[in-house]
């Protein structure tokens, strides 16, 4: 019998944002992954991949781990734009290689981002896409342009009149 890898993600931390604490929007996570092979075989090729909300963002391979040794890879995550909750997926798979079934192959974290201010006024209801904000605007503008037309000085004088 052959012996078989057994890999196992050890841990998922970021370096520079404590993912327990509220994010700001479109923050760019760096993520530190420690990938164990904890089986008697030599594992190879293991693709590390690394996803927000089923989007993925990257994917490191790792060419060799060798029995009960640690690898460790890095890879950059932005958070969502929107206030809530979001889940980063960290998965690992070993392609073409039979490996431990007890193996763990998937992570996840959740984390949050913050809301916006209540307070931040006209310009974040505009581009928050409220249409009737927008709408208003547009009408007040083309009033307004409209009446500097009719009113200024936009007459052709002729001096020999």
């Amino acid at each position: 019998m052959r012996a078989l890898p057994r890999l196992i993600i050890d841990d998922v931390s970021s370096f520079n944002d404590d993912l327990n604490q509220e994010l700001p929007p479109g923050t760019l996570i760096d993520l530190s992954t420690t990938v164990w092979n904890q089986g008697e075989g030599a594992a190879f090729d293991i693709d590390v991949y690394c996803h927000v909300e089923g989007i993925l963002y990257q994917t490191i391979r790792i060419p060799l781990i060798e029995p009960n040794s640690p690898a460790q890879v890095t890879c950059a995550i932005p958070s969502p734009t929107e206030s809530g909750e979001f889940t980063i997926f960290v998965e690992i798979e070993s392609k073409n290689q039979v490996i431990d079934p007890s193996s763990s192959l998937e992570y996840s974290i959740v984390a949050t981002v913050e809301g916006q201010d209540e307070e931040s006024g006209i310009l974040t209801s505009i581009l928050s896409g409220n249409n009737a904000t927008i709408a208003l605007l547009i009408i007040l503008f083309s009033i307004l342009c409209g009446a500097a037309l009719y009113l200024g000085p936009n007459k052709v004088r002729r001096p020999y009149r």
